[in-house]
């Protein structure tokens, strides 16, 4: 007669395997509560894409170059000029009252606004030098020390100041349009 000892090993393994795997012969009993399926997500493999802002348009970009041109234009008139003649005085107001038209004549786009708002106010600058060298050019300074003297200088030193004034707000949309 076989032994014992291994068959009741054998049924013990088996039923084992059965209740493990769910085989147990009744009736399985309805689950109660529904698990939510976990799964990682697969690793993507693209590149990752840049979500920065686009690149400047060329309109943009000749805007940008505009705005250093028309400060050495006008850096480089009034170093040109040791004398100032009534019609030095009218190229100077001519020079500077051209701000608005060359720089500002509309927004260039939304995100220049920031560029735009210091050239608006270097031109509003210029604007007032502009208007001080044109009342300087029609002056008679013929009598030093007379009436007519004495607002002409005070004319040309308002002209300087607008003229500093307009190059220092230049100088500042430069910087913001190189952040851009």
């Amino acid at each position: 007669m076989p032994s014992t000892g291994p068959r009741i090993a054998l049924v013990a393994v088996v039923a084992l395997i059965m209740v493990a795997s769910g085989c147990t012969g009744r009736a399985a009993a309805p689950a109660t509560t529904a698990q939510p399926a976990t799964s990682t997500p697969a690793p993507t493999t693209r590149a990752p894409t840049y979500s920065g802002p686009e690149p400047l348009t060329a309109a943009e970009l000749a805007w940008l170059a505009a705005i250093p041109k028309f400060a050495v234009r006008a850096g480089n008139a009034f170093a040109e000029s040791e004398v100032l003649t009534p019609t030095r005085l009218r190229s100077f107001a001519s020079l500077l009252g051209s701000c608005r038209r060359q720089l500002a004549p509309k927004l260039p786009s939304s995100r220049l606004r920031p560029v735009y708002m210091l050239v608006v106010k270097a031109c509003v600058e210029f604007d007032k030098a502009a208007a001080c060298f044109a009342t300087a050019a029609q002056l008679d300074i013929r009598v030093a020390g007379s009436a007519g003297d004495r607002a002409f200088r005070r004319a040309i030193k308002c002209g300087f100041a607008g003229q500093r004034a307009g190059q220092a707000a230049l100088g500042e949309a430069m910087k913001k349009g190189d952040q851009v």
